[in-house]
């Protein structure tokens, strides 16, 4: 059955209801900054407390360019699982496997976010696939603003899902397959790329409130994933 991973609450209430929607994995971004889509360091805390407390696992997205800071992050938040979106011009590759390595000896496990459509995806997917316990794979491409330059993610649209099936074919580690997916493409991309589990955000908002959830939206998207074995 394919897994679910649902991004990125920024309330308590959410961070409830999602996690009670059968989704696996519930997601939030924190930041120090006043930068969208995000929150402070304690209310990351809360969300992830919330989340801890039902069946789904949380995961952390820490929106900072410093390792020292991500591990700081993740030791206050306390997520099950961190999610490293950064991308290369942020931080080289040794630095990455320096800072993997540090968050699974603090007890966290990690997620790699890997650009598809950037011309490397393949090469840095082996990669990392020795380093972390799961990859994720998402749009290469300008992120919503750009107070999060340097993030992989959040562009909405849908990657090369044959290019993406290539990585999920060679990869030893689960594969979360991002970008664009929704209530009517979610079946197809799982049919045609076979991933480990499938992430949605953006899709599953009510618009015009900074990334509050659709719930009843949420329950589809799971329920669609998980009819697909």
């Amino acid at each position: 059955m394919v897994k679910t991973q649902v991004f990125s609450m920024n309330t308590c209430a959410d961070a409830e209801l999602v996690s009670l929607s059968g989704a696996d994995h519930v997601g939030t971004q924190v930041s120090n900054g006043n930068i969208p889509y995000t929150v402070d360091i304690q209310l990351g805390r809360k969300i992830c407390q919330i989340i801890n407390s039902s069946p789904a696992k949380s995961v952390m997205i820490p929106i900072s360019r410093n390792p020292v800071q991500i591990l700081e992050f993740a030791r206050i938040v306390e997520p099950t699982i961190v999610q490293i979106a950064n991308d290369e011009d942020t931080m080289s590759k040794e630095t990455f496997t320096e800072l993997l390595k540090d968050l699974k000896n603090s007890g966290f496990k990690t997620i790699k976010v890997i650009a598809v459509g950037s011309g490397a995806e393949v090469e840095t997917a082996k990669f990392y696939s020795e380093k972390t316990d799961f990859l994720m794979l998402d749009t290469y491409g300008k992120p919503p603003t750009e107070l999060l330059k340097g993030i992989i993610g959040g562009t909405g649209k849908t990657s090369d899902w044959d290019l993406c099936r290539k990585i999920v074919e060679s990869s030893e580690k689960p594969v979360i397959l991002a970008g664009g997916l929704n209530l009517v493409n979610v079946v197809s991309a799982i049919e045609k790329v076979h991933p480990w589990g499938v992430d949605a955000a953006s899709a599953l908002s009510i618009p015009g409130t900074q990334g509050r959830k659709d719930i009843e939206n949420v329950k589809k998207f799971v329920a669609l994933a998980k009819t697909i074995d």
